[in-house]
């Protein structure tokens, strides 16, 4: 099975500076797109619930600590689901 990939741009809150990630979906299921996210050395690790109404995304691994503001973090981390679901639509 050969893995779909694409990129991301984001940015993070009071940062001008853009980001990109390349996503490489892992695993997709009926319920469940499991996801790695790269920039860098750094790898985000995450899972889509699709047939849920609320709370459909949930991060299993991170390899990097945030540190900061817990709002500008969680708000970085629904910009990237936000731009992962746009991509997501173009597939």
């Amino acid at each position: 099975m050969s893995k779909e990939s694409f990129e991301i741009v984001f940015r993070k809150d009071f940062d001008p500076t853009f980001y990109r990630a390349t996503v490489e979906i892992t695993s997709r299921s009926e319920n469940i797109i499991r996801f790695d996210i790269k920039a860098g050395t750094k790898v985000l690790q995450m899972e889509k619930w699709l047939f849920r109404k609320s709370n459909q995304w949930k991060i299993k691994r991170m390899s990097f600590d945030i540190k900061g503001n817990s709002k500008v973090n969680a708000k970085l981390m629904m910009d990237i689901q936000k731009a992962i679901d746009f991509q997501l639509k173009k597939l």
